[in-house]
């Protein structure tokens, strides 16, 4: 059996928040031995029928007859009071509303009441570390967490379609991913050290955040401490769950192919547990204490987790991408399942933070696709930044966002002559301008808002009648900045799609393409003689001739994630990080 170390430290931090438990009732116990005092009837508000006034000469007739001005009802009450005022067991009434909110920072014992919870609070629900109630609020979330895809709504399909997209994506491109990461440096070797520190972290501040609760009488440390554990406790059985049912091989397993169904159930590669718990809790923690520095630590802990179990060789990046996933999913339903209404959300980590911030441009928030390499958008920039309207465009660094190529067309006019002359460069570059703002015509406008859209179906077919160059390392290449596509002599095709998807700061890119290039002969032995010399290899290699090459192949699988206006990705993704093109 496996005891792993995230187990042990959920054991740990539940034994003693029982203890504090078992402490904390002793002591309510105790506080309600003494029985609170009877309260007064309540004199009704509506007084019933008035007796008919005594005839009096000197007296005028009241315009309106109140309750607590009538001489007669008067001499049979008690004094005037406000029952709401000084009975804490009143019901509410709407003209005191506001008079409900209060701090349960500090429980003072007394009868229970309706006033205790607002009206639309189920206790039943609320996060509670009692065996009994822990359980139940766990099967419940077990119920909720394994049918929620059947009451998944078509809106859902703008952020569950680019999940799935890049999953298989990214399942297709793991083993070549896997297969360029180092075994032998220092990242390989602290990988897994790396990864249970970072889990430890995040369960250890849910238990120290519960305990801190207890110490200083937080209910909103308390519950944040609770749920993090029920959170990482529920993850952890839906990981176990799966890992059954998909039974992938490790990278270090077999071939490193990373094959379904060929691996023992409980060293599944497929999900991630450590992924899958670290985001549970760290989603936890970060809806509890919406602070941007609270966010950052605890989704930068956990994305810290899932990198390093990959680089680590212990998962794929499929893996990992799809466990964030449905670990922080896991975590927002417990909170919003268990979370207590009239608990305010603290704002740890904020510095400045407005409570409902304006947005002001959707690129600062919104993921956006990057452009093709082959684009042809890239050498209308280039003569434009030749004719220096676009000073702060990076032509060596490639690729560029839609959202950053409409920025440069809305810098143009700032750098444009208002005063053109004969011949002015100001016409081409106009022209240029109005083909481009045709292609970002959405971004320019502002308009862009969540999809899933296939971008591009191409086929191109590329005829060699002589001998071509192909090995780049020796001789170079025919073809050059082709994303590595085969070619031989002969007839050469391509055939291929590309889509993308965005919705709110998250976004995926994928580009596939089946590749067919003829056989041909392989070099002759002299040549490979004078390589072997050439490359002091001191073996010598027998020719042979080069097979026909048909293979689907992935151009581009990569995930984006928009962080104000910062975008990262990660994936296979072509990259152009130069100041010059290949020869």
């Amino acid at each position: 059996m496996r005891y792993s170390l995230k187990f042990v430290l959920l054991l740990v931090m539940f034994a003693a928040a029982g203890l504090g438990h078992a402490q904390a009732q002793s002591t309510d116990t105790s506080q309600k031995q003494e029985p609170a005092p009877p309260r007064d009837p309540l004199p009704p508000r509506d007084p019933g029928p008035l007796p008919e006034p005594v005839p009096a000469p000197a007296q005028k007739p009241e315009p309106a007859p109140q309750p607590a001005q009538n001489p007669s009802s008067q001499d049979d009450r008690p004094p005037a009071h406000d029952p709401l005022a000084t009975d804490p067991t009143a019901k509410d009434s709407p003209e005191r509303e506001p008079s409900k909110k209060k701090s349960k920072k500090k429980h003072e014992p007394g009868p229970p009441s309706e006033t205790d919870k607002p009206p639309n609070y189920d206790a039943s629900d609320a996060a509670s570390i009692v065996p009994s109630r822990l359980l139940r609020n766990i099967v419940i979330d077990q119920r909720d967490i394994w049918t929620a895809p059947f009451h998944a709504r078509i809106h859902d399909l703008n952020w569950i379609v680019p999940a799935v997209g890049l999953t298989a994506g990214l399942v297709n491109a793991d083993a070549e991913l896997s297969s360029r990461l180092s075994t032998t440096g220092t990242v390989y070797k602290r990988s897994s050290t790396i990864a249970n520190g970072g889990l430890a972290a995040l369960v250890g501040i849910g238990g120290g955040l519960y305990l801190l609760g207890r110490a200083q009488a937080d209910d909103h440390k308390q519950e944040t401490g609770i749920l993090a554990g029920e959170a990482a406790l529920n993850a952890a059985l839906v990981d176990e769950v799966m890992k059954f049912g998909f039974r992938r091989e490790r990278p270090t397993d077999g071939t490193g192919l990373g094959r379904f169904g060929q691996s023992a159930g409980s060293n599944s590669s497929f999900p991630s547990n450590h992924a899958m718990v670290s985001w549970a809790v760290a989603s936890v923690i970060a809806h509890e204490y919406p602070g941007v520095l609270t966010q950052l630590v605890a989704y930068g802990t956990a994305a810290a987790v899932s990198v390093t179990r990959v680089t680590g060789r212990n998962h794929f990046s499929s893996d990992v991408v799809a466990s964030g996933v449905m670990g922080y999913l896991i975590g927002r339903q417990v909170f919003k399942r268990h979370h207590e209404v009239d608990v305010s959300d603290s704002q740890f980590g904020v510095f400045d933070k407005p409570e409902k911030p304006e947005r002001l441009d959707p690129s600062d928030s919104d993921s956006s696709p990057y452009v093709p390499m082959d684009s042809w958008v890239y050498n209308a920039f280039d003569r434009l930044s030749a004719l220096g309207v676009i000073p702060s465009a990076m032509m060596g660094v490639r690729p560029w966002t839609r959202h950053e190529c409409a920025r440069l067309l809305e810098e143009m006019p700032e750098y444009l002559d208002d005063t053109p002359e004969d011949d002015s460069p100001n016409d081409e570059a106009l022209r240029l301008r109005g083909a481009l703002a045709k292609e970002f015509e959405i971004e320019l406008e502002g308009g862009e808002g969540p999809y899933v859209a296939v971008d591009s179906l191409y086929a191109r077919v590329t005829g060699i009648s002589g001998t071509p160059l192909t090995d780049g390392y020796h001789f170079g290449r025919t073809i050059v900045n082709d994303f590595g596509r085969p070619f031989e002599k002969g007839l050469n095709s391509v055939t291929g799609f590309s889509a993308s998807g965005s919705t709110g700061p998250f976004g995926f890119v994928m580009r596939g393409e089946y590749e067919h290039a003829p056989s041909a002969p392989g070099f002759s032995q002299s040549v490979l003689d004078a390589l072997s010399v050439t490359d002091e290899r001191g073996a010598k290699q027998q020719t042979s001739p080069i097979p026909a090459f048909n293979q689907f192949r992935l151009i581009d699988a990569y995930v984006m994630l928009n962080m104000k206006g910062w975008q990262a990705s990660y994936g296979k993704q072509t990259l152009w990080l130069g100041p010059t093109r290949d020869p």
